[in-house]
């Protein structure tokens, strides 16, 4: 089929198809994680068939494969952004309804939904997303925070992604708190060819206005004659802008930082701040956006959502968190006594157990909003549990003892009231019971404390170790005390169990890479001076900023520049 005889086909596809796929969504009363119109999806369609088919050699374009193709394009044009997140599973919905109007053009197997089935436009055979996963093979000893394990959702939401940055459509991605939407763009832009593409993030908050997106915008890209504008020639600049909700909504609905883009992705243009009469004509630019439907102002402006192809990102499934985090486990457990191995699975299956039954128990509220459990908290269980090294960690007992201690940091810790303490400790005292298989006595015996600066060993290198008992860590802990009074500003301290496990945890966070602490208590509680303390430990200088009541966010942005200023000067005389 030749490119004449395509377009020719293809408005048939669509008087067969479109309507069809259109009215589904009426019939089920599909709702979407944000509004999307119909218009958009039509849109959408047309732009995942650009991005589809202009690739294909012509000798490929049979009747059959296109209608195919058109099909799995309108597929994800209409319910893309279906939503998954409530009482009704609207995706599931629509994918049953979908199969059953188009059973007589693609035959889909009875298991999964349309969602998980594509038609290779180079083979025309009909796959599973699951089988097109990537293997887990990390290079190097690299953060934890950059490890990405591929999934079914991951590579099919990528591989849309491609097709609409190669017709220069701009795509966005919608979905809560921890569905990896960021992951899942930043990964794809460090696989863009460099020859051809550019690329530049900006995130976007409360306090975003116009002049600080523009000005980010315009670090980017540099001038090329009179009043164009771009990245270097030859090259395209895929814009990333997450959380594109958050900024604030002016009295009248209206987000400075929306309309800008509006402007620019209506016309190529927006003006110079500094000359009103220069309108710099911006080319060669595109945006993929990330954007969080439970936050900010949940929705943006209709004129910009209507040119953004959108899909929705949601929690992974059980047996895609089950294929993460037992690849990441495996990966850095491979040189540990097969009796660490073994327990590789258990401590999956536990992790997973004890995150399902603390998102079912604990729901959030008006006072307990961060009452919010996501994938983010079973990455930072793993990632303490990656702290372990095959010189120390050798039994099953010590590396479940250690994932015991880590599930009460990442969950106890952030509950409010010791009747709650009680109860998430006895979750994980249940889920222990059921799937590690060790004496009860020895694993949840106390106390169950992991940390990197209590146990010395031979090369004086940190190693995350269980202290043997309070009285060993208090001795410690004011071994260290003593150290600082000695070279800092006296802190008579009374280091007393609860403060002393405060400092214990109050180290483990600021140790781990891009660790970040909210304490919370009353005034004397020890929030200022345990944290000093503990980032004495840890090495780490301490600076407090001076609030008063004039202190506004100009004097904060200021505060961070002398403290960038100062970091600087730190590296360059080391």
């Amino acid at each position: 089929m030749c490119s004449s005889d395509l377009r020719a086909n293809l408005p048939v596809l669509f008087d067969k198809h479109m309507e069809t796929a259109l009215e589904i969504i009426k019939e089920i009363g599909m709702e979407t994680l944000t509004p999307i119109t119909q218009i958009s999806m039509v849109q959408t369609t047309c732009s995942l068939l650009d991005g589809l088919l202009t690739k294909l050699p012509e000798s490929k374009k049979d009747a059959d494969l296109i209608e195919k193709v058109f099909l799995f394009a309108t597929l994800w044009a209409c319910g893309g952004a279906a939503s998954a997140d409530k009482g009704t599973d609207y995706r599931k919905n629509y994918s049953i309804a979908w199969k059953a109007a188009f059973k007589n053009a693609v035959k889909l197997p009875d298991a999964g939904t349309a969602f998980d089935y594509f038609v290779d436009p180079n083979t025309a055979e009909l796959f599973n997303w699951s089988a097109r996963v990537d293997e887990f093979a990390p290079v190097g000893d690299v953060a934890f925070s950059s490890i990405v394990v591929a999934t079914a959702d991951l590579t099919r939401l990528t591989y849309l992604m491609g097709a609409l940055v190669s017709v220069q459509r701009p795509v966005m991605f919608v979905g809560s708190v921890g569905t990896g939407k960021t992951t899942l763009v930043r990964d794809f832009l460090s696989n863009l060819e460099s020859e051809t593409m550019q690329s530049a993030t900006i995130n976007c908050n409360y306090y975003t206005e116009s002049k600080d997106l523009q000005t980010q915008l315009e670090a980017a890209i540099d001038k090329r004659s009179g009043r164009t504008y771009g990245p270097p020639s030859g090259k395209r600049l895929l814009y990333f802008i997450d959380d594109l909700n958050m900024p604030l909504k002016e009295t009248y609905g209206t987000q400075t930082p929306i309309a800008l883009l509006r402007q620019h992705v209506d016309y190529s243009s927006w003006f110079d701040r500094e000359d009103l009469g220069l309108k710099k004509l911006i080319f060669d630019c595109q945006y993929v956006a990330g954007m969080n439907h439970k936050a900010g102002s949940f929705t943006i402006n209709p004129r910009l959502q209507r040119h953004f192809a959108t899909f929705g990102c949601s929690m992974p499934s059980e047996v895609d968190m089950k294929l993460v985090f037992h690849q990441i486990l495996d990966n850095h457990l491979s040189n540990f006594p097969n009796e660490v191995q073994m327990k590789i699975g258990p401590i999956v299956e536990a992790t997973i157990a004890v995150y399902k039954e603390m998102a079912s128990r604990f729901l959030p509220s008006a006072t307990k909003f961060h009452y919010n459990f996501n994938m983010r908290d079973l990455s930072a269980i793993t990632q303490g549990i990656c702290l372990s090294t095959p010189e120390y960690h050798r039994s099953g007992l010590t590396i479940c003892r250690l994932w015991l201690h880590e599930c009460s940091r990442v969950f106890s810790d952030r509950l409010i009231s010791s009747t709650e303490i009680a109860r998430c400790h006895d979750i994980l005292v249940d889920v222990g019971k059921r799937f590690l298989d060790e004496a009860p006595e020895e694993l949840f015996a106390e106390p169950c404390i992991f940390t990197s600066f209590v146990t010395t060993t031979v090369d004086d290198k940190p190693v995350y170790l269980a202290v043997e008992d309070m009285a060993q860590l208090k001795k410690v802990a004011n071994a260290k005390l003593a150290e600082y009074n000695e070279s800092m500003p006296q802190m008579p301290l009374v280091l007393f169990d609860l403060a002393v496990e405060h400092v214990a945890r109050t180290t483990r966070i600021l140790s781990s890479p891009r660790g970040n602490a909210l304490l919370v208590g009353v005034g004397g509680s020890g929030k200022q001076s345990l944290s000093r303390l503990a980032a004495f430990i840890v090495n780490m200088p301490v600076t407090q900023l001076s609030i008063t009541s004039t202190f506004g966010i100009a004097d904060l942005k200021e505060e961070l520049k002398e403290l960038y200023r100062k970091a600087e000067i730190g590296r360059a005389h080391v």
